[in-house]
């Protein structure tokens, strides 16, 4: 069976905007059905994205898909992305019109004009991002999202340039206000990410941090890819779900952040914590 496959053009990877987990996957899966059904995607033509389409997607709870559809519906109509050309930056919504309809649970979405070159007919192009849902399907944090794939983007090097601070935050949809502390952005933001990236992708990665002095002033990255999920390089280390490798281990328990957090030991990260627990545990984390 196909998978399903989003395609971006790499000026839409790393363009500037804020989404939560919800406009994001409903975004992705706009991408995903219009291709699926050999949809034109213009700026005339609505697509439409069913609740049991959005569950059946993301595995998530159907009776609360209808609320978290509507209010995403909203709130993302609102929305704006930025994007360089040149010297240039330019500012777009990302929809021209939006609907909900109460009695079916489908809402309907008209893509901006400016938004659609970046996501119609994108094999025409050379520079753009191809990955399977899938892969990014599983994720609860907005920024894990954003950061597989400003890291996937570079598939033929597996290694990033280096991100500089605050484009990077920028990137990753981090508003100013949020996470000034360079030790809540890793923890709340980095680290979250790179454990659900690590975890739930066909990826693994390693971050590098790059420092002027004693202050961070960017982040790179490394990656292994994975063409299937049992296929990994035996000198990657591998803290991943073990029983995807062999079934007769035992079933992890399945525990919240919070309770994550507490078996964390004084000074300990979130990937060395999750890496120490993963056998025993798989963590669920909480939307942002």
């Amino acid at each position: 069976m196909a998978k399903d496959v989003v395609i971006k053009d790499n000026a839409l990877i790393n363009a500037t905007y804020t989404l939560s987990l919800t406009e994001q996957r409903i975004l992705l899966l706009s991408i995903v059905l219009a291709r699926k059904n050999n949809q034109v995607i213009d700026h005339n033509e609505y697509l439409k994205i069913h609740a049991n389409d959005f569950a059946e997607a993301y595995d998530v709870d159907k009776k609360n898909v209808y609320r978290d559809l509507k209010t995403a519906c909203n709130t993302l109509f609102r929305r704006e992305f930025s994007y360089t050309q040149g010297r240039t930056i330019i500012r777009s919504h990302w929809l021209q019109s939006s609907k909900y309809h109460e009695d079916s649970g489908e809402i309907e979405i008209l893509f901006a004009r400016e938004l659609i070159p970046f996501i119609e007919l994108i094999e025409e192009k050379l520079c753009y991002t191809k990955y399977f849902l899938e892969d990014v399907a599983r994720m609860t944090s907005p920024y894990a999202i954003r950061l597989y794939e400003l890291i996937i983007a570079w598939r033929s090097t597996h290694k990033t340039p280096i991100f500089e601070l605050q484009e990077f935050r920028n990137r990753l949809g981090v508003e100013a206000h949020e996470y000034p502390k360079m030790s809540d952005f890793k923890r709340r933001v980095l680290d979250l990410a790179i454990a659900q990236i690590n975890e739930l992708s066909n990826i693994q990665i390693k971050m590098v941090q790059h420092k002027k002095g004693r202050s961070i002033t960017g982040f790179s990255f490394t990656f292994v890819e994975f063409t299937t999920k049992d296929e990994r390089d035996p000198n990657t280390i591998d803290w991943i779900d073990e029983q995807a490798q062999t079934s007769s281990k035992p079933k992890r328990q399945r525990i919240t952040e919070h309770e994550a957090a507490k078996l964390g030991r004084p000074g300990e990260e979130w990937p060395d914590l999750l890496k120490r627990i993963g056998s025993k545990y798989h963590v669920i984390f909480n939307n942002s």
